[in-house]
C-alpha cells in the first residue's frame, strides 16, 4: 500500500478577480506540467482550482493554459475575496479531492490564504519559493516528493525543503520566477463544479477592545486616566 494512498495529482490555486485571472496561476500551471512530465510514472495531471462567482466561463481558458482538469467553485459569497469563505471552499476542495501537491502564488491574497488552508488540514507548507522540482528517486519508489527552494538569510543562501510526512505539500511560489508557457487554444480537459458546504454564511468579525492606558497630564491629580 503505498504510504500517501489515494492523492494524486499537483494542483493549482487559480488566483482571479473580478474575473480576470492572475498571471501566476497559468505560470504555476505551466511549471506543474513540466513537473509531471518528469515522472509519468506516476501518471499525474495538473489540476487547477477556481474559486468565484460566475468564474466557469474562465475553466476553458485555464485549460488553455495547461490544465488537465478545473475544478469550479462558484458561490456568491466567492464573489470577492474573503479569508473566511476562500479558506472554508478550499479546505474542502482538499480534503475530497486528496491533491499530492497544492500551489499557490505568493500574492497578497496567496500568502494569506494558503498558510490558514494549511493549519486548517495539518500540512506542511514552504512559502516563497522561486524554484520546485521532483525528487526523481523517490518517484521510482512510487511517492512524488516536491522539492521546494526559497531564498533565506536575507537572500543570500537558498534552502530546500520537503514535507514528506503530510499531504498535500503546499507552496507559494513567487510571481515571474517560471517562464509562462504558450496557449493552446485546442487543448481539452475536464471541468467539475464543486459545491461547499458551509458553516455559516455569515461574515465572523472580530472585534478586539484595546485600552490605553495613559499618565494624567496634570501630576498632581494622583490618578491615572484611560482612554
Amino acid at each position: 500500500m503505498a504510504k500517501f494512498e489515494g492523492y494524486k495529482d499537483i494542483y493549482v490555486f487559480v488566483e482571479q478577480k473580478n474575473g480576470v485571472i492572475a498571471e501566476v496561476g497559468y505560470e504555476l500551471i505551466s511549471e506543474a506540467r513540466k513537473l509531471v512530465a518528469s515522472i509519468p510514472e506516476m501518471g499525474f495531471k495538473v489540476v487547477g482550482v477556481l474559486l468565484g462567482e460566475n468564474v466557469k466561463e474562465k475553466a476553458q481558458e485555464v485549460i488553455s493554459h495547461g490544465a488537465d482538469k478545473v475544478i469550479v467553485v462558484d458561490d456568491v459569497l466567492l464573489k470577492d475575496y474573503s479569508t473566511q469563505f476562500y479558506a472554508d471552499a478550499l479546505t474542502q476542495v482538499i480534503e475530497n479531492y486528496k491533491p499530492d501537491s497544492f500551489l499557490t502564488g505568493a500574492t497578497v491574497l496567496g500568502r494569506d490564504l494558503a498558510p490558514r488552508v494549511a493549519a486548517r488540514i495539518n500540512a506542511g507548507l514552504t512559502a516563497d519559493a522561486t524554484k520546485i522540482a521532483i525528487d526523481l528517486d523517490k518517484a521510482k519508489e512510487g511517492e512524488a516528493l516536491l522539492l521546494v527552494t526559497r531564498p533565506t538569510f536575507g537572500g543570500n543562501l537558498f534552502g530546500t525543503i520537503v514535507c514528506p510526512d503530510t499531504r498535500p505539500q503546499m507552496a507559494t511560489i513567487r510571481p515571474k520566477v517560471f517562464e509562462l508557457a504558450p496557449t493552446d487554444t485546442t487543448r481539452t480537459g475536464e471541468v467539475e463544479e464543486f459545491t461547499p458546504t458551509w458553516r455559516t454564511t455569515d461574515p465572523q468579525v472580530f472585534v478586539e477592545k484595546v485600552i490605553e492606558k495613559v499618565k494624567a497630564e496634570n501630576l498632581s491629580e494622583g490618578y491615572e486616566s484611560y482612554i
